[in-house]
Formats: structure tokens, sequence, C-alpha cells
């Protein structure tokens, strides 16, 4: 199943989204407008316009917002044994 996290980094809005080996973090901003979302099967759903969106290319594929796109955030994968080598101040998220 996948997963869904709605942050932010500072003031920036962001969504990461997870499934299997597969993720991707976008920016929840379109227009100046911040979004909201929700999962429904395999498809985001923005909670104001109820578009759907494709999650590994953050698409809207039906709604208002068909056609927009959001942003993506440039992110990477590590094995947590290794981020705090990197990064001894940072956090993970965990989903339990």
């Amino acid at each position: 199943a996948a997963g869904l996290i709605e942050d932010r980094i500072g003031s920036v809005p962001i969504l990461i989204w997870a499934e299997g080996e597969n993720y991707q973090v976008l920016l929840r901003m379109r227009e100046n407008q911040e979004l909201h979302f929700k999962m429904e099967g395999s498809d985001l759903v923005d909670l104001k316009t109820a578009s759907i969106w494709d999650p590994r290319l953050g698409i809207a594929r039906e709604g208002p917002l068909q056609g927009q796109v959001l942003q993506q955030i440039p992110s990477f994968s590590i094995w947590e044994a290794y981020w705090f080598d990197f990064f001894p101040e940072g956090e993970i998220f965990r989903t339990e």
C-alpha cells in the first residue's frame, strides 16, 4: 500500500509519497494555494478540488486542475545506518 506524508521544509509545504521502492517528493502548491491530499487507491486526490493526481509524476489527470503539474523536489534515498553519518542531527519519518 502507498503511504503519504504532508509536511513542511521551513515554510514550504511538501508531500512525500512512497510505495514499495518508489517515492516522490512534491511541492504542495498550485497557483499560490496550498493543497492537501488523501490517497484513493493508487491515486492522490486533492481535498479542495477533488482533482485526481498521479503521485509518480505529480500531474493532475482528472478534475478542475487537470494538466497541472506539482513541482518535484530533488531527493534521494539512503539506508538508515548511513543517514546519521551524513546528517547526525537529521530526522527519519516512521509510519509505525
